[in-house]
């Protein structure tokens, strides 16, 4: 079987400021590759019924809703003087920013959203819509840095807790690593008392579990495939933190892809600790995938 990436519609969404640029260019990108509309969508965040909280923008609903269009036709209009080839489509809400990001999105093949990062003591801090919106949808959440360039994704890391679940994480790392003709690698921690990357001793116990990983790592990769890898694809079983080790993965890593807790956990604490400490390091984007038996992009053929 041959894994290729689906049409279907692809949804950024836009602040009106900086913070969106990056996501905007991974959109079009990701838009082109699936040959699929790109819904721009802002979503105009409403008072709470009985307090004073109002957003920066507009002093009753009505200049709420206008300057939320504004910012929709606006984005429309630069994303389609820079994207010719695409069909751009303006999408308006107003509500809760999470909850309309989330239902807009319910039929869409991705979501990418801007990182909201802000700077803290030593590391980031990613934004509270982001990561809600991450641990709350059904499709492929990515979250893109403001100043990503858009840069070739050349260089492919998915990283793997759980080797006999995920299917929908590597379903869909193939697949973006066909689409775009770039490497993959496929990474899976082992805590030890070394360091990352440190490995065991020679011919010992941690090099015949980490023989045995990588195989079953491949193994997982051609299962999610359909049997057939068509990439360039190096699989590795190294040695320390999951976190570290990812942090340290992408280092030469132009996409990261990484995968949610379950729906049993509450909203919060589906996106775990790794992926946390992920998004806060990362300065490229990161795609988060669902695990709800949706193997966008993946299909076969």
């Amino acid at each position: 079987m041959k894994i290729t990436t689906p049409r279907g519609a692809v949804v950024v969404a836009v602040d009106g400021t900086r913070r969106s640029a990056g996501a905007v260019r991974y959109a079009i990108g990701e838009a082109r590759a699936r040959e699929g509309v790109l819904h721009v969508v802002h979503v105009s965040s409403l008072p709470y019924p009985d307090g004073d909280l109002w957003p920066a923008q507009g002093h009753d609903l009505e200049d709420l809703i206008g300057t939320g269009r504004a910012i929709t036709n606006a984005a429309v209009s630069q994303v389609a003087s820079v994207a010719t080839d695409l069909e751009v489509v303006p999408v308006h809400r107003a509500g809760s920013r999470v909850g309309e990001l989330v239902k807009v999105a319910a039929s869409a093949s991705v979501l990418v959203l801007g990182s909201e990062t802000r700077e803290g003591i030593g590391h980031l801090f990613v934004g509270a819509t982001s990561l809600e919106t991450a641990a709350r949808a059904d499709v492929p959440v990515v979250i893109v840095p403001a100043d990503w360039q858009g840069a070739a994704l050349g260089h492919i890391v998915a990283g793997v807790k759980d080797v006999t679940g995920s299917g929908e994480l590597l379903g869909y790392a193939v697949a973006s690593a066909v689409a775009r003709h770039a490497e993959l690698r496929v990474v899976h921690a082992v805590e030890h008392q070394g360091g990352p990357g440190e490995p065991g001793p020679a011919r010992g116990p941690v090099d015949v579990a980490r023989a045995t990983g990588a195989g079953r790592l491949r193994q997982a990769v051609a299962d999610a495939s359909g049997g057939s890898v068509d990439v360039e694809l190096t699989v590795d079983e190294v040695a320390g933190r999951p976190a570290d080790v990812l942090v340290a993965a992408m280092a030469d890593a132009d996409l990261l892809v990484v995968a949610r807790h379950h729906r049993k956990h509450p909203h919060p604490a589906r996106l775990g600790h790794v992926v946390r400490v992920v998004l806060g390091a990362s300065d490229i984007p990161v795609v988060v995938v669902p695990p709800n038996g949706r193997r966008d992009p993946a299909s076969s053929s």
